[in-house]
């Protein structure tokens, strides 16, 4: 008996993911994109040129809504959340082995109409993609013949340029609605953005909230068909002086998160912008400092992140090196390896503050 509900549960399993792949593939979105994408990986080819193996578009769809005040008073303009649709594409030719994947430009995309025209959107798709194949497919045809004439260490020419996977098909859901109590929070934001008018110095200030949902639709000629979900909730204070001398002091807070109910309370916001205040005022009280010194500097709070953000993460970012020899601009750490990157009285603490 156990045997026999076991098999039905793993049948209806089954059926559950067969029916969520099918209703996937029958979104709009969707079926515009595999049948431009179709289309384009039998049917683009120029004479002279390689065709094109691999096709894969990413379609966004955002809603965004915002509500922003000053000194007391609601400054937003549009009341509405706004949609956005954009889509880009990526084009490969040759093959998986040779495609110069990692020296290819792909920044070939196209804003989508309001309107949900399968045409409209077919036109668009097909005049990036035009777009994208004759400029790859002649950057492909440079490559090779300049491929030809470099000496080339066999384990590099080894390497494949692009992986193949096995296609996904998977919905992780839909685009949410923006849910927001509008009147709650123009009072919240008025009350936020009125502590400032008690600094008549504080010349430039505002408290805003922003609220984007979105969904991500990824189809590729592999067979791959994903739609993923996404979205924020930010609220942001900002508020700046200046002194007699032209000196500009500021200071700003913000927190990101996934739900309108994990903002923090009313009165932590309220909290933050007094602190906010009070960090504008201490700035520009302080003493300019005036002399040479010669010490350790101890850096806390957001000036950790931001220095770290600033000396190291663009620095270490690096990427394959080219097999023609060409030099992309970015630091071959390959060639650092072993050697001293910073200096070693530098001491990196992490105190984490996120919910496990």
């Amino acid at each position: 008996m156990r045997a026999k509900i076991f098999f039905l549960t793993l049948l209806i399993g089954f059926a559950g993911s067969a029916t969520l792949a099918q209703d996937l593939k029958d979104n709009f979105y969707v079926k515009v994109l595999n049948d431009e994408l179709q289309r384009n990986i039998t049917r683009l080819h120029l004479p002279d040129l390689e065709k094109p193996f691999y096709i894969a578009y990413n379609l966004q769809n955002v809603n965004s809504y915002s509500l922003n005040s000053e000194r007391g008073e609601i400054t937003t303009v549009v009341k509405t959340p706004v949609n956005n649709k954009s889509v880009s594409v990526k084009l490969r030719v040759g093959d998986y082995h040779r495609n110069f994947d990692y020296m290819m430009y792909d920044g070939y995309f196209a804003n989508l109409p309001d309107e949900a025209s399968a045409d409209e959107y077919r036109r668009l798709l097909w005049l990036e993609t035009d777009r994208a194949y004759k400029n790859n497919a002649r950057q492909f045809s440079g490559f090779m013949s300049s491929l030809k004439r470099v000496s080339v260490d066999e384990k590099e020419l080894a390497l494949d340029d692009l992986a193949r996977i096995t296609p996904v098909v998977k919905d992780f859901g839909a685009i949410q609605p923006i849910q927001i109590d509008t009147k709650k929070w123009e009072q919240h934001l008025q009350s936020l953005s009125a502590l400032f008018n008690a600094y008549p110095k504080i010349t430039t200030s505002y408290c805003r909230l922003l609220i984007s949902s979105a969904e991500n639709y990824i189809v590729s000629s592999e067979g791959s068909v994903i739609r993923k979900p996404g979205g924020a909730v930010t609220f942001m204070a900002y508020g700046a002086t200046a002194d007699e001398e032209g000196n500009n002091y500021n200071s700003s807070y913000s927190i990101t998160v996934k739900q309108m109910d994990e903002l923090p309370t009313p009165e932590q916001l309220q909290a933050s912008v007094k602190e906010l205040i009070s960090k504008i005022q201490q700035k520009e009280q302080a003493k300019a400092f005036e002399g040479a010194y010669m010490g350790p500097v101890l850096f806390v709070g957001n000036a950790v992140p931001d220095i770290v953000n600033q000396c190291f993460s663009s620095a270490l970012q690096t990427r394959r090196k080219s097999v023609l020899g060409y030099n992309s601009g970015e630091t071959n750490y390959e060639e650092k390896l072993g050697q001293k990157l910073v200096a070693t009285d530098l001491t990196v603490t992490a105190i984490p503050s996120l919910k496990k």
